[in-house]
């Protein structure tokens, strides 16, 4: 709709403010203003409660109803210490903190990993939340449209161009180059690069077993989300999933190939720090749930059932 700024992937980039590569770019010469804000993530569970990340361990350890002794000092611990914590399931990793809040906000950053949270190596994605604690989750103002812009502004620059609207279905559709790369899942390569590719390597492409993926809904609303929690109000990332065991039965349910009821949903409202995505008053609102491979069902209901479940969402503020 006019004057609604939606971003078609990600809005926060913790990897942007935490990149060698972009603290190269000097992205503020270029127009890009990286928003941050003091509460980086929240998850709300029923009865009004919910847990955040904050800008330090101790005020996420307070949003989170206190942690077990030995997690908040993961912010000081070695890159070994957090590969052997990194190596546990979410599950396990989660058994470290003696609050529902807090298993249950582990539970939704393990969940980007889109794997079944008993499984191996979840429990690094639950600790990704330590960057909230260093550069931050910032949002690009204006929407990742800037972000692109500046990089290919910079790629000009350097002598390269970007071509756009053009469908390329074999490698011989590309000009000669040293090295091609390719932003393709293994189903398209087979059919671009056809007998260019050794017979070994075509056949591990055939049998390449496709993960989850995602259905994602965008709303232009009236207004903000009225959420209980206040935190949640604070925030541009809400994990709208309930308690560790409900996220973790959720994505176990979608690794089975099965479409969960009560789906875990990441749910972005970039107005929160950025008035300039909506008109006045307004508010962009985005979320998705993970669904099997290849699901053609539209999860739209569920996760708006999610989103506006009793004791989470004032029912009469909004």
């Amino acid at each position: 709709m006019p004057g609604f700024a939606h971003d078609v992937c990600s809005t926060v980039h913790a990897l942007a403010a935490a990149s060698p590569f972009f603290a190269s770019c000097d992205l503020a010469a270029r127009g890009v203003r990286l928003l941050m804000l003091r509460v980086a993530a929240a998850q709300p569970l029923d009865g009004g409660r919910a847990a955040a990340v904050c800008g330090s361990v101790a005020e996420t350890a307070d949003a989170a109803g206190g942690y077990g002794g030995s997690f908040p000092r993961a912010s000081t611990v070695t890159a070994g210490r957090f590969g052997a914590l990194g190596l546990l399931p979410a599950t396990v990793l989660a058994q470290r903190l003696r609050t529902e809040e807090g298993r249950a906000l582990l539970a939704g950053m393990a969940a980007h990993s889109i794997r079944p949270l008993t499984g191996p190596l979840t429990g690094a994605f639950g600790l990704t939340m330590l960057l909230a604690h260093t550069t931050g989750w910032p949002a690009v103002q204006g929407g990742n449209g800037r972000l692109v812009a500046a990089m290919t502004a910079e790629l000009t620059e350097l002598g390269g161009s970007v071509a756009t609207g053009t469908w390329i279905k074999s490698l011989a559709d590309l000009p000669k180059a040293r090295a091609v790369l390719l932003d393709v899942t293994p189903r398209q390569l087979l059919e671009m690069a056809g007998d260019r590719l050794p017979p070994g390597y075509r056949r591990a492409m055939r049998g390449f077993r496709y993960g989850p993926g995602v259905c994602k809904v965008d709303w232009a609303l009236d207004g903000p989300v009225p959420w209980l929690n206040e935190v949640c109000r604070q925030t541009v990332t809400v994990h709208a999933g309930g308690t560790l065991g409900e996220v973790a039965r959720g994505e176990a349910a979608v690794a089975a190939g099965r479409h969960p009821e009560l789906p875990f949903c990441l749910v972005t409202q970039p107005g929160v720090v950025d008035q300039s995505r909506a008109p006045a008053g307004k508010q962009v609102l985005w979320a998705y749930c993970h669904v099997p491979a290849g699901s053609d069902v539209d999860m739209a209901d569920r996760i708006e059932a999610q989103i506006g479940r009793p004791g989470r969402r004032c029912a009469t503020c909004g």
